[in-house]
């Protein structure tokens, strides 16, 4: 099928569960949770579609383009979050995000960038998935916390008004903590994969990926801990996750741009 036809399908499904989302977010009526489920479901098949045509073959082994990319991680996400309305713990967080994916999926159609060339190789091509599948918990994560930041302000504030649609405060920080583990857990196992099966990582310019990845692991690391041992939440939760996954994307997005955009080595 035309991948454009089929972004803006996938695009106008994300649109239309974002405003299910926005308008009933207190109401969990069954027909209501049924008409987002079917409408994700629509969107993620068709976008799931787009980003397999999007890949091309060289000699072998797959390209990838930075559009593809961030389209990948944005279907991920999307796929996160039918995971987190399932759970009923979707709270103000699903209707910004599905707009913002809704945007990249309609992208995503109109793809005419060169790609990469990755390698075909069964480890390499699953430490890449977990990268991405890692770097899009930790997204949602991150902007979960923002909506955290927001709530205790205003809460501090007494502008009680401005998050009248906010689950209660331990709920939402329950779920950043969820996201922020289940982030943690596939970042930790595809820098363990790529460090089995990546060669040469100077060759392969993923020296900088490497590092950055790694250090951005140490932080989320140290925010779990925390948590655990000192009991942080709240501000300090906020600061530390968006810091962490920061220089995540720094690794994973910024080195792509670098190497795509700036140095052209595609």
């Amino acid at each position: 099928m035309n991948p454009i036809l089929l972004s803006v399908i996938a695009a106008g499904g994300y649109a239309a569960a974002a405003a299910i989302e926005a308008r009933h977010i207190r109401d969990d009526r069954p027909d209501r949770i049924s008409a987002f489920v079917s409408v994700m479901i629509l969107a993620l098949t068709c976008h799931l579609w787009v980003v397999l045509a999007s890949l091309g073959r060289v000699e072998g082994a797959f390209t990838v383009s930075l559009i593809a990319t961030l389209s990948l991680s944005a279907w991920m996400i999307g796929l996160v979050a039918l995971g987190l309305r399932l759970r009923q713990q979707q709270g103000i967080l699903l209707a910004p995000l599905l707009a913002a994916v809704a945007v990249i999926a309609f992208g995503s159609g109109f793809d005419t960038m060169a790609g990469r060339s990755v390698t075909s190789n069964l480890g390499l091509a699953s430490h890449i998935v977990l990268s991405l599948a890692s770097f899009s918990v930790l997204f949602v994560a991150g902007v979960q916390s923002l909506l955290l930041g927001w709530q205790n302000r205003a809460l501090k504030r007494h502008r009680f008004s401005a998050i009248a649609g906010f689950p209660s405060l331990r709920r939402m920080e329950v779920l950043l903590f969820d996201l922020l583990t289940a982030g943690w857990l596939l970042l930790s196992a595809a820098l363990v994969i790529g460090w089995i099966f990546v060669d040469d990582l100077l060759a392969q310019h993923l020296l900088h990926k490497t590092v950055l990845s790694g250090l951005a692991w140490a932080m989320f690391s140290a925010l779990l801990t925390g948590r655990r041992v000192l009991g942080w939440r709240g501000a300090t939760a906020t600061a530390w996750t968006l810091a962490g996954f920061g220089v995540l994307a720094l690794g994973t997005l910024g080195s792509k741009i670098m190497l795509e955009l700036v140095l052209d080595r595609i």
